[in-house]
């Protein structure tokens, strides 16, 4: 994660944005990015999700160096923020993460992977049913 947490530095100063207004783009305050570039936070497939909605900043590059820095940037009100607004839950959500890869690598990468396919081909409206049944399939 020390290659993401700096190619994130990298692309927010490419961009010429502070901490400050990549934070609150997200949903985030300041200090959340500040902890994420120093280490302190662990920087997750969340926070790539985030920046790749809003800023069009490729996830894959963030997360692993693989394609361009760039992606087609999305409509941001199809964007998953309410993820994001919300800081306690997305702390908690970013700190359970963190916790499964530790602890069960291969249930995090179900969970990886359930959150990419829902990037990729995302539910249709009223689709909660399947969406649930999906999350119990991985266990989680």
């Amino acid at each position: 994660m020390e290659d993401s947490i700096a190619r994130l530095k990298f692309i927010r100063k490419k961009m010429k944005i502070t901490q400050k207004k990549l934070a609150i783009s997200i949903g985030l305050k300041r200090d959340h990015i500040t902890s994420l570039e120093s280490g302190k936070v662990k920087f997750s497939i969340l926070h790539a999700l985030a920046l790749e909605h809003v800023h069009g900043i490729n996830k894959d590059w963030l997360l692993y160096g693989s394609g361009d820095y760039f992606v087609k940037k999305q409509n941001t009100e199809e964007a998953p923020l309410h993820l994001f607004l919300d800081q306690p839950r997305a702390d908690r959500i970013i700190q359970n993460l963190a916790t499964l890869e530790r602890t069960d690598p291969a249930k995090y990468n179900k969970v990886e992977g359930y959150i990419d396919a829902q990037i990729d081909n995302p539910p249709q409206k009223n689709a909660g049913a399947e969406t649930r049944d999906a999350i119990k399939k991985t266990g989680t």
